[in-house]
């Protein structure tokens, strides 16, 4: 999703993305970047023939078939780098960057802060998700966010909305949900946002529709 606010005569965009899982084999296979299918023709094929899902199933088929870990066969240098490379398409230098949580997972600390070095935005904030706790105590890798906490608040077009995430029981991969809105009324609305590696936009106006219903 994607807000704008004013800052002196300049628009400065918001940008909202979540579960970046730089470093995490798990994720990286569930989403293609494998050593087995490296440029991704068999997963985007078996993901046009039928869904999100089966290509996942694919992806662990072939991982456990082999006798292999997910760890073995992820290219997580691939999955980290098509991340950054999306978000720094959209996201200016002057612009914000939310991560609404597990920002990253199973990975070392001097991966982690490399990733989001590689981020152009320099007004990054996070909201800490389940996958987050191992790195919290390092300060280097909080001082690379204007922002870090459980949950916290923002303004769009006039309106104030506490953001939070809650992981959803089952599949988060490639969509995440619930993502809550909360006003300070705790008027509360139940939104599905697409992932940083899924190009699909959720506009402010499908936002407020979704609250409304």
């Amino acid at each position: 999703m994607i807000a704008a606010r004013r800052k002196g005569e300049a628009t400065v965009l918001r940008y909202f993305t979540t579960d970046t899982h730089f470093g995490h084999p798990l994720v990286t296979v569930l989403r293609g970047f494998t050593t087995f299918d490296p440029t991704h023709s068999r997963y985007e094929e078996v993901l046009r023939a039928h869904d999100r899902k089966t290509a996942e199933d694919w992806a662990k088929e072939e991982t456990f078939g082999a006798g292999l870990t997910f760890r073995q066969v992820a290219d997580t240098d691939a999955h980290d780098k098509a991340i950054v490379d999306h978000i720094n398409t959209l996201v200016g230098p002057d612009d914000e960057l939310w991560i609404l949580g597990d920002i990253g997972f199973r990975t070392s600390l001097t991966h982690l802060k490399n990733c989001l070095r590689a981020l152009n935005c320099k007004h990054l904030h996070g909201v800490i998700g389940n996958h987050d706790d191992w790195w919290l105590e390092d300060r280097p890798a909080l001082n690379l966010f204007e922002s870090l906490e459980p949950h916290d608040t923002v303004e769009i077009e006039g309106l104030v909305r506490s953001i939070f995430r809650i992981t959803r029981i089952g599949r988060i991969w490639h969509t995440v949900g619930p993502m809550m809105w909360r006003s300070s009324a705790a008027r509360r609305c139940r939104l599905t946002v697409a992932d940083c590696c899924m190009d699909i936009h959720i506009s402010f106006r499908q936002m407020v529709h979704a609250r409304r219903h």
